[in-house]
C-alpha cells in the first residue's frame, strides 16, 4: 500500500471498526464508500439465508448480506442490523448488515497480526488479519471477499428487482 493509499503514514492503516456478535471487526476504510441506518430492505424470496433482500440507494438496487448469518453468528433480536455498510469491490456494490458501527481507527502495523494462527470460517484469502485495539482483539477482513461466486451470482441476479 502506497503512502497517498494511508493518508501520507506508511506505516499505518486506517479501517472501519464494527461489531457482529458482540465482538469487534474491521474493514479497510477505503473499501468502505457509505454506512447507512436501516431503514426497511425488502426481501427476495427463494435465495441464501444470509441475503437479506434489497435496498434503494439514491436510486440504485443494492443487494443486502447479513455478515451475522454468513459468518455463523446467532441471530439476534432488538438493535440488531442498525446499520448497513455500503461496501464497493471491482465487480459489485454490495450492503452488510451489522450491528453497531464503533468508529474508524489507524491501526500501525505493529498492531496487525497478518498470519495469526486460528481457525476461521472465512476464506484465508480475506481474512487479514487481527488488530490490538486498546484491550481488544479485532478480527480484520474484506467484506466483499467474504462472498463466494455464489453470493455474487445472486446479488447480480437481484438487481434490478424492486
Amino acid at each position: 500500500m502506497s503512502d497517498i493509499e494511508n493518508g501520507g503514514v506508511d506505516n499505518e492503516w486506517k479501517y472501519l471498526i464494527y461489531r457482529l456478535g458482540g465482538e469487534l471487526y474491521g474493514s479497510p476504510l477505503l473499501s468502505i464508500k457509505e454506512v447507512l441506518k436501516v431503514s426497511k430492505i425488502k426481501p427476495v424470496p427463494y435465495t441464501v439465508p444470509h441475503y437479506r433482500g434489497i435496498i434503494s440507494l439514491r436510486g440504485n438496487i443494492i443487494g443486502v448480506v447479513d455478515l451475522r448469518i454468513k459468518f455463523g453468528l446467532d441471530p439476534q433480536e432488538g438493535r440488531y442490523g442498525s446499520s448497513v455498510l455500503i461496501v464497493e469491490n471491482e465487480q459489485i456494490i454490495i450492503g452488510a448488515l451489522v450491528d453497531d458501527v464503533d468508529s474508524v481507527v489507524s491501526l500501525s502495523r505493529d498492531n496487525v497480526d497478518l498470519n495469526p494462527a486460528i481457525e476461521t470460517k472465512i476464506d484465508p484469502r480475506f481474512f487479514i488479519g487481527v488488530a490490538k485495539l486498546n484491550d481488544d482483539l479485532v478480527n480484520l477482513i474484506d467484506i466483499a471477499g467474504t462472498l463466494s461466486n455464489e453470493d455474487l451470482k445472486l446479488l447480480s441476479r437481484t438487481r434490478g428487482v424492486l
